[in-house]
Order: structure tokens, then C-alpha cells, then sequence
């Protein structure tokens, strides 16, 4: 969904990266699909050295919710945003046009989050502790 969300707003000329008006075939929507699978997994651009410590990516959100339920009581979770953190920034246009489009991608983003339709990629959790 990301790969096209971006790439449709590069033709409109809303979206920062010119060059995925390019997206022609299945090979280069599947190139890019993994490039940003890949952006969001290590939370850097694939041109970027650096990025997440390996310790951040050492586990994922079921093993980080099994560690916070042996320890709390769970009196609250909330799933969060599954991709609207690293994509805002990339919005271009007018100011009336960016808020515009910002406002129904965090709507959609909050949507399919808790619909279960896309998975968070945090959360956040209240707990008391056991």
C-alpha cells in the first residue's frame, strides 16, 4: 500500500521522489515494494547508512508483548500507526493541499490499524505491575 500511495502521488507531483512516476511493470513495483518493506524494517531510507540499533530489531512486537505480560497486567493496549510515521515527510504541494492529503492517510492509516486490516508497527501498552 505504501508503494502505492507513493507512487500515486508522484505523478500527481505531491510525493518527494520524481522517479517513481517511473513504476511501469511488475519487477519495478516489486523492487520498490522491497525497498520500503526494507525502509520501514531498519526505520532508514536504503540510502542511509545506520539506522535502527540491532538491538531495536532483535525482537518484534508479539516477543515484546509476551515479556511486558509476564511481568504486568495488561489494563490497556492500543495498536498504533503502521506506516504514516515515515511517510508525512515526503508529502509535497501546497500547505492546503499537504494537510489535506496528511489528515486522510492518518485516517487511513488509524483505520486499517484498528480494523486489523494492516498491523501497527507500535503500540502502546498500560499496565499494573503483577
Amino acid at each position: 500500500l505504501v508503494a502505492l500511495f507513493r507512487t500515486m502521488l508522484s505523478i500527481t507531483g505531491n510525493w518527494y521522489e520524481e522517479d517513481l512516476q517511473q513504476i511501469n511493470s511488475h519487477h519495478k513495483f516489486g523492487a520498490l515494494s522491497s525497498d520500503i518493506l526494507t525502509e520501514y524494517r531498519l526505520e532508514r531510507d536504503k540510502h542511509e547508512v545506520g539506522g535502527q540499533s540491532p538491538n531495536d530489531l532483535s525482537h518484534d512486537g508479539h516477543e515484546i508483548l509476551e515479556g511486558l505480560k509476564s511481568s504486568f497486567n495488561e489494563i490497556q493496549i492500543q495498536p498504533f500507526f503502521s506506516f504514516i510515521y515515515r511517510f508525512l515527510g515526503g508529502l509535497r504541494g501546497d500547505d492546503e493541499t499537504v494537510k489535506k492529503l496528511a489528515d486522510l492517510l492518518v485516517l487511513f492509516d488509524t483505520y486499517a490499524t484498528s480494523n486489523k486490516l494492516m498491523n501497527p508497527n507500535y503500540f502502546l501498552f498500560a499496565g499494573a505491575k503483577k
